[in-house]
């Protein structure tokens, strides 16, 4: 593998959709926590309703046409600071295992970044998983650590 040749493209959700299919359930086994009682389920019209109404920013690599990462944010006016400009909230992120190496993660921020400022976002919020922890490439990155979360879950087993 060569990843001078994943290239990087905004896309829309269909096209995403159409060819993640590959992608999503290693990313789910890696990351979900919970597996066990919570399986993946996507909303697909829920994302094609947001891509619709504009909300929606999804980043890709790709080598050679096929799939290997994504960054999927929801670009909104954040409801505390409706006067500070668009602002990015991540939903999910992935570099398939065998395109980690080389910088594709780096590379597919980079990019994110720069086509977010491009639509006139003005700030972005990612986080990353405790057993997948990604803080040393978002510090490389300029990203600043601000939030702690948890999780709970109560319901049926």
């Amino acid at each position: 593998m060569r990843t001078n040749q994943v290239t990087f493209q905004v896309e829309r959700w269909a096209d995403f959709w159409r060819d993640c299919q590959e992608l999503t359930p290693i990313h789910w086994a890696e990351a979900a926590l919970d597996k066990d009682i919570i399986k993946l389920s996507i909303l697909p019209e829920n994302y094609q309703m947001c891509d619709e109404k504009g909300i929606l920013h999804i980043v890709t690599a790709r080598y050679g046409g096929k799939m290997v990462g994504y960054l999927i944010a929801n670009v909104v006016v954040h409801p505390h600071y409706k006067d500070a400009g668009l602002m990015a909230f991540t939903d999910m992120y992935f570099i398939h295992p065998d395109y980690r190496r080389g910088g594709t993660g780096a590379k597919l921020l980079i990019e994110v970044e720069r086509t977010l400022k491009a639509r006139g976002v003005v700030k972005a919020y990612i986080s990353t998983k405790v057993h997948e922890n990604k803080s040393e490439l978002l510090k490389a990155l300029g990203w600043k650590e601000s939030d702690v979360s948890f999780t709970k879950y109560w319901g049926e087993n």
